[in-house]
């Protein structure tokens, strides 16, 4: 992705939408709802990290990889299982 990252608005399909990648300088803030699987996120983000906002499906939503700088915020309503983390936070963690 470029200097600004991926901003993501919609609603996403039954299986989610896995991400595989690099995101940019100011990782990629997510708004809407994800699906029944939720949204896999494979990868390294940004110096800014990654906001998400909005719900997440039955499954929650697995994380795996490296956050950046100032980790991830997250706002919004976790689904069944909760949101499992996987892999190293940044400086500030994740509130």
């Amino acid at each position: 992705m470029g200097k600004h990252g991926v901003t993501w608005v919609g609603n996403m399909g039954k299986h989610g939408v896995p991400w595989v990648g690099n995101m940019g300088k100011h990782g990629v803030p997510w708004v809407g709802n994800m699906g029944k699987h939720g949204v896999t996120w494979v990868g390294n983000m940004g110096k800014h990290g990654v906001t998400w906002v909005g719900n997440m499906g039955k499954h929650g939503v697995p994380w795996v990889g490296n956050m950046g700088k100032h980790g991830v915020p997250w706002v919004g309503n976790t689904g069944k299982h909760g949101v499992p983390w996987v892999g190293n936070m940044g400086k500030h963690g994740v509130p």
